[in-house]
């Protein structure tokens, strides 16, 4: 990536993130105290950041557009993703940084391709919905690399901020096709139809189910959004949202400590609640600077492989007899900034808490930062912590992946963990350990707010599992 496009990406997410608050900016606030002076000021700071939003929009397309001369494929894509995860900070701002939601808009593993003849069509109905209000802001949802239900991600503050999906249709056959699907319910059994309605034609068939599955998944969505429960579009099986919200406590300062520590020495290194492990390299190319991390990493495990807490040799033990003596069994290694990179509906790595300065050297490849998921640490952690965490059998494991998709389920040794929610078996699923890896969720956190539920979380699941299991709790995902 070059100087020139890594300075527009910068200052153009500095728009996407900060833009509104500059223009008006917060007052200074108490632990429950409003940063708005009175309403009018709260407005005020809304338009503000709405016009930074379509800015930014419409340089993100501008930038993207701008990538069609890059002969490197490798290096397309990922200033590609780098530029869409500009997309995705709005969103999440939009979505209020609720990623449980987020994930509820993903049917796909990654990021879709892009059109551009189709996103500049789609970027003109997007500023005309802009036009009608500044308390309004229309996003387009093939921007992002996650919002895969629709074409238009719409917040709109004078409707108490309700946030609405769009899909835009166009051509003379969907014109057709959405006339007769006008009746039709948005629910599965409602495609079977299709083939025998005589208002569609026989060539039609097919668009007709695409759309009537792309409205089927919408409304799931839109549902979902509402009411915290239904069905996922992704997966197709019945979740809720139980409890109240936890709002993330991220390590991502931590991030920025070890960068600043790099670029004054060339090594940062730390450790997280005991079972994550980090280093930073920096250096002036990449390969040097991946060379330093890698350093810096082994100096964070072999400081932490000096500390025995009291009960981790049994711990350990057990961990082992379950999932092997295989390193990567028991140390998953991540590269932060490119699992954030390629990974969807997370908070991207555009918000952590580390300067501009940083994000431009982790964009660039000048700092590396790579991490350790040290699994023996994190199950001492989680049982110190009560939550009875264990191992289902490889079978078990296999089953849930065919339920919920091998994608959703992680596994240590072909055997994924699991831990109790009442009478059901829950499993620590690759959402849960998205939380740490990609939000920079301290799993202390983790452990004691979503490992460790409460007796009134486990009642108001068991009374919703058994509703839409038949009589008896479900086995589920965390």
């Amino acid at each position: 990536m070059g100087p020139q496009l890594l300075a527009q990406i910068v200052k153009t997410a500095e728009m996407a993130t900060s833009g509104g608050a500059r223009s008006v900016p917060l007052r200074p606030s108490a632990p429950g105290e409003s940063p708005f002076t009175d309403d009018r000021h709260r407005r005020r700071f809304v338009a503000a950041c709405h016009r930074a939003f379509e800015r930014a929009q419409d340089q993100i397309v501008v930038l993207l557009d701008g990538l069609a001369g890059e002969v490197d494929a490798d290096e397309r894509e990922r200033s590609e993703l780098v530029i869409r995860k500009i997309a995705d900070c709005i969103a999440v701002q939009m979505l209020q940084y609720q990623t449980h939601i987020m994930r509820r808009f993903c049917i796909h593993e990654r990021a879709p391709r892009l059109d551009m003849k189709t996103i500049k069509a789609a970027l003109q109905e997007a500023n005309r919905l802009n036009g009608e209000s500044r308390q309004t802001f229309a996003l387009l949802a093939d921007l992002t690399t996650f919002i895969h239900v629709a074409d238009i991600l719409r917040l709109d503050g004078r409707d108490a901020g309700k946030v609405s999906l769009i899909e835009l249709k166009s051509g003379k056959v969907n014109e057709v096709l959405l006339s007769a699907l006008e009746s039709y319910e948005p629910e599965p059994e409602a495609v079977k139809r299709i083939a025998s309605d005589p208002a569609i034609q026989e060539g039609h068939r097919k668009q007709a189910i695409r759309m009537m599955n792309q409205r089927i998944r919408l409304h799931q969505a839109e549902e979902f959004f509402e009411k915290d429960e239904g069905i996922d579009p992704g997966v197709g099986v019945p979740i809720q949202l139980g409890g109240p919200m936890i709002y993330t406590r991220p390590f991502d300062a931590m991030i920025g400590q070890l960068c600043e520590s790099a670029r004054k020495t060339g090594f940062g290194a730390g450790s997280v609640d005991w079972c994550v492990h980090v280093g930073a390299g920096y250096g002036p190319s990449p390969e040097e600077a991946t060379n330093r991390a890698f350093a810096s990493l082994n100096h964070a495990i072999a400081a932490a492989a000096q500390k025995q807490p009291d009960g981790f040799a049994a711990v350990r033990d057990e961990v082992l007899a379950a999932v092997g003596g295989e390193r990567d069994d028991n140390l998953k290694l991540i590269d932060l900034f490119a699992n954030n990179l390629h990974s969807i509906a997370t908070r991207p790595f555009l918000v952590w808490d580390v300067s501009r300065s940083h994000l431009a050297d982790l964009i660039s490849g000048n700092v590396r930062v790579l991490a350790v998921f040290d699994l023996q640490k994190f199950v001492w952690l989680a049982r110190q912590e009560g939550a009875r965490v264990a191992f289902a059998s490889r079978r078990e494991s296999e089953e849930m992946k065919a339920k919920l998709g091998a994608i959703n389920i992680l596994t240590w040794g072909h055997r994924a963990m699991t831990y109790p929610y009442g009478d059901a078996t829950m499993f620590f699923t690759t959402g849960l350990f998205g939380r740490i890896i990609n939000e920079l969720m301290r799993p202390l956190q983790l452990v004691r707010e979503m490992l460790v539920p409460s007796a009134e979380k486990v009642a108001e699941f068991q009374a919703w599992s058994k509703k839409n299991s038949g009589g008896k709790p479900n086995a589920g995902q965390g």
